[in-house]
């Protein structure tokens, strides 16, 4: 199983409980969420890959967000399409700040990073070519 794992679970005295496991598509559809916050994002996009997985008919939670566990810290990679018009270092940021804090609080997990790619801009209807 992927996933982050947590600190190991104590009780009053010392004893362990056991250990708590974060799956990597927990922590996915929680930066999905905090996308949704976010004005300016048409859509979350599919790389490659995950178009691969898809035509194979595999499951993937969250398309657009992959998770990484690197060095006991988390690495997120997000593929979104944009609205036109938005300012693109402007709203990279806000899916960073929003992502990293919102991951963070609910995981307790450290996210050492969100990488964002703009995987396509989506026009309004009167900039759209006639076909």
């Amino acid at each position: 199983m992927t996933g982050k794992s947590a600190d190991d679970i104590t009780a009053a005295g010392g004893k362990s409980l056991g250990e708590t496991k974060i799956h990597n598509d927990v922590i996915a559809t929680i930066a999905g969420i905090a996308l949704a916050d976010i004005k300016g994002i048409a859509a979350l996009s599919t790389g490659f890959v995950d178009g691969i997985t898809g035509m194979l008919g595999r499951k993937h939670s969250e398309k657009g967000i992959q998770v990484e566990s690197i060095d006991n810290s988390l690495v997120l990679d997000i593929s979104i399409t944009i609205e036109y018009g938005v300012k693109i270092p402007d709203i990279a940021l806000e899916i960073q700040q929003k992502i990293k804090e919102r991951v963070e609080k609910l995981t307790g997990n450290k996210v050492k990073s969100v990488n964002v790619c703009i995987q396509g801009i989506k026009l309004p209807e009167n900039l759209q070519k006639e076909e």
